[in-house]
């Protein structure tokens, strides 16, 4: 049985260190964290479970010349994303899927796989790498589209930090 002072200090010790715990825990996983993001976007949702907006619909890219031949055709763009690149319901977070015209800023796939998190000192930093036009979409659509929602904090808490938890106060005997 420990003394006062014991647990005073296995106390300290543990207090100090859950928050690296959990922040390792993330570290460990981070790619199934890119991965969470991913999925909110095929589901054409951002890190706040809003849908991306704008849609195709309100969408001012399709009213400049730039669009070519989608140029005043929003709705055929979003038939054409609809049959190439639907929108999907994630199993893996159990995300809702948006509305018709809701993007999830995939064509070629090159901005998906290019969402990387990044461990850092307060936990991930999540972010696109290596993909010149990634500003583009952060501008439009906001770094909300990297935060990690409520379905895949669900998911990642499920998954690894109940576990971890676990596991961390066996470690002091709790």
């Amino acid at each position: 049985m420990a003394n006062i002072i014991e647990a005073e200090i296995n106390a300290r010790l543990f207090a100090q260190g859950f928050e690296p715990m959990v922040r390792d825990i993330m570290a460990r996983n981070k790619e199934e964290v890119s991965q969470y993001i991913i999925e909110q976007l095929w589901s054409g949702i951002n890190g706040n479970d809003k849908p991306l907006r704008p849609t195709y619909f309100n969408d001012p890219y399709f009213k400049t010349k730039e669009a070519g031949y989608w140029y005043k055709n929003a709705k055929g763009y979003a038939a054409f994303k609809q049959r190439v690149a639907p929108l999907m319901y994630s199993s893996l977070i159990n995300a809702p899927v948006s509305s018709k015209g809701t993007p999830n800023l995939i064509i070629t796939g090159e901005f998906h796989d290019s969402i990387t998190a990044t461990p850092t000192d307060k936990g991930l930093k999540i972010g696109s790498e290596g993909v010149s036009f990634s500003s583009d979409i952060e501008r439009k659509y906001g770094q909300a589209i990297y935060k990690v929602g409520s379905y895949a904090r669900k998911t990642f808490m499920e998954r690894h930090i109940k576990q971890g938890i676990a596991d961390y106060f066996r470690k002091f005997g709790m």
